[in-house]
């Protein structure tokens, strides 16, 4: 199903839903009940992992989210962690200066 969805019905497993969720995320975290085994909800959630652009998944979650709280945090986040980033490569670079001067 989860195949025929993606590549002959033009399923996008990098839309989420109005939570935030894709696909595997939703899949993976519902009911077990909702499927025939374990195994099958685990194979169909890893199916759609290995699809999802990381991107692509942030792109939807803002253009497509009808939740401003969500937007506005998918975009602090971001933001805190190029933030992140950008402090952890300023420190390594000061240490690789301090190496090279000792």
């Amino acid at each position: 199903m989860a195949q025929y969805l993606t590549k002959h019905a033009g399923f996008s497993v990098n839309v989420c839903d109005e939570w935030g969720e894709t696909p595997s995320y939703a899949i993976a975290h519902s009911k077990h009940n909702r499927f025939p085994s374990r195994e099958e909800q685990q194979a169909i959630a890893t199916y759609f992992k290995k699809h999802e652009v990381a991107y692509a998944k942030c792109k939807h979650q803002l253009l497509l989210n009808k939740n401003l709280h969500m937007k506005l945090s998918i975009v602090a986040m971001t933001g805190i962690l190029a933030s992140q980033f950008a402090w952890f490569v300023t420190m390594c670079l000061k240490n690789i200066k301090t190496l090279r001067g000792a």
